[in-house]
């Protein structure tokens, strides 16, 4: 898997928006979509700001950041403010026997449960963050 920091070798596609978050904070760059692609079965640990995880083989682990807010103000260069996730399977090969699993932070959960599993072929998995608890939402 490519360097999910290194912008400069091309190993994640970031687009970035200005927003402004009102006279305190001021304006602060943030994700509008940054694509991850997995293209090797294992474990993926997910950085903070990525929005789209594309998984193009059966049998891949990934791992979720902390779902909690950055104790930090946003404005601190090099983070991010933590958007929704959605995992997508590319491939048809996806199953029961071989599915992909999303796995939340240490102490953490998504939806109440340890993980959850894309078993379908081309299946998706929006998730959104619960910044003030922790962990994970499904949604549709």
């Amino acid at each position: 898997m490519r360097d999910q920091l290194d912008l400069d070798k091309g190993g994640i596609y970031r687009a970035e928006e200005k927003v402004y978050l009102g006279p305190s904070v001021g304006w602060v760059h943030r994700n509008s979509k940054s694509i991850l692609e997995i293209h090797s079965p294992g474990v993926a640990v997910i950085e903070r700001g990525i929005t789209l995880i594309k998984v193009f083989e059966p049998g891949v682990t990934v791992q979720l950041p902390s779902a909690k807010g950055l104790a930090e103000p946003v404005t601190i260069p090099g983070t991010w403010p933590l958007e929704g996730v959605r995992v997508v399977a590319m491939t048809d090969q996806v199953s029961s026997a071989a599915a992909i699993t999303i796995l939340p932070a240490v102490g953490e959960t998504i939806s109440s449960l340890p993980s959850v599993r894309i078993m379908n072929p081309y299946g998706s998995v929006s998730l959104e963050p619960n910044l003030k608890a922790g962990g994970w939402t499904v949604t549709i």
